[in-house]
């Protein structure tokens, strides 16, 4: 995979800690950009600040996602030393999977806070920089579950479904200010969303955090053309959804 020199350019991603976040965080450190990494806790962290203790240019803030404070005192961090944002990685998801009459309103205020509402306030406090400076990246990881449909995936597939329209809304807002705002939907990643019997069952046809990771890679490396825009990314396992 090709890599690109993002020097000085600062770097924000959600839900870093593993997963596709954590496969995410590895593919940029050769970037040489700062890199600010969120997750939900400080504990989620240990193993990566073990493994990249040596590099000066990545922070750790962990935050509550779903909360829109702690949201802006993280970004209000992050401009203390870097200013601005170039590059919003919204990464961070849970899945509850249960049917419609099995969901509690704790549930469902869960995954749409996390899934939804904190990508979309990570958004808001960064954007009036990124439309001062006429320039900036946002790439929402959304799911295939957007746009396809399984049992127990009411609210998942909303809150993922909330996040692509207003993904594709919000490009629309800010296409004339040079700012690129990319969807990804992966589908089936083998990642702990699924529990131990789809692992054991079906991790031979899942996509791995890695590809996805390359996606992403791919998609910064792309759309630092200022002249194109890949606006959204539908990546599937070879063999099709489960």
């Amino acid at each position: 995979m090709k890599s690109i020199d993002l020097t000085n350019q600062t770097i924000w991603l959600t839900g870093a800690s593993r997963g596709i976040g954590r496969a995410i965080a590895e593919k940029l450190i050769p970037t040489n950009a700062n890199l600010v990494f969120s997750a939900s806790s400080k504990d989620s962290f240990k193993d990566m600040v073990s493994a990249f203790t040596d590099l000066s240019n990545i922070y750790f803030f962990p935050f509550d996602l779903g909360l829109y404070k702690e949201i802006k005192n993280t970004y209000e961090r992050i401009s203390s030393i870097f200013g601005k944002v170039d590059i919003l990685i919204n990464n961070a998801g849970i899945g509850i999977f249960k049917l419609m009459t099995e969901m509690t309103p704790e549930d469902f205020d869960k995954v749409l806070s996390v899934n939804f509402k904190g990508s979309y306030f990570c958004i808001q406090s960064v954007l009036p920089e990124m439309i001062k400076q006429q320039s900036g990246m946002i790439i929402n990881i959304s799911s295939i579950a957007a746009i396809d449909y399984f049992v127990s995936g009411t609210v998942y597939g909303a809150s993922k479904a909330a996040l692509t329209s207003m993904t594709n809304s919000l490009r629309e807002e800010v296409r004339n200010h040079g700012i690129k705002v990319i969807d990804i939907l992966p589908g089936a990643t083998e990642t702990e969303i699924w529990d131990k019997e789809s692992l054991e069952n079906f991790s031979n046809r899942m996509m791995k955090p890695e590809d996805i990771a390359d996606v992403v890679l791919s998609a910064i490396i792309l759309n630092s053309n200022p002249r194109l825009m890949t606006e959204s990314i539908i990546v599937k396992p070879q063999l099709g959804n489960l």
